[in-house]
């Protein structure tokens, strides 16, 4: 728990000494993303941990591992709208005319914004 609340740190960091190296903190990231999503230890990250790494990685660009994480949205109704702009970043790098997640985004904004 205490490794993952450093990460925490270094991703407070790399906001603001932003653009340096990024790789080490990328592979922190994508570790403790696969202990959340496989859970298989009896200590798992907790949810600003988590929500910051996302944010990380939409930073970084690495979309897929955000929009990655939507079997979880039951547990987790911050992921629903971090996963849908995952999904929304990768659209718009392949290019797509249009997409129903931009609707779906739109939406989750206004309800989660609205409450």
């Amino acid at each position: 728990m205490l490794e993952w609340e450093v990460l925490l740190v270094d991703i407070h960091q790399l906001f603001q000494e932003w653009p340096k190296q990024t790789m080490n903190l990328l592979s922190q990231c994508t570790e403790c993303l696969h202990c959340f999503k496989h859970q298989s230890s009896d200590v798992n990250p907790r949810a600003e941990i988590i929500e910051n790494i996302l944010m990380a990685l939409l930073n970084l660009g690495e979309f897929a591992h955000v929009a990655s994480l939507e079997q979880f949205q039951q547990k987790w109704p911050f992921l629903e709208f971090l996963s849908l702009i995952g999904k929304c970043c990768i659209d718009l790098a392949e290019l797509k005319e249009s997409s129903s997640s931009y609707r779906e985004l739109w939406q989750a904004g206004n309800d989660f914004f609205v409450k």
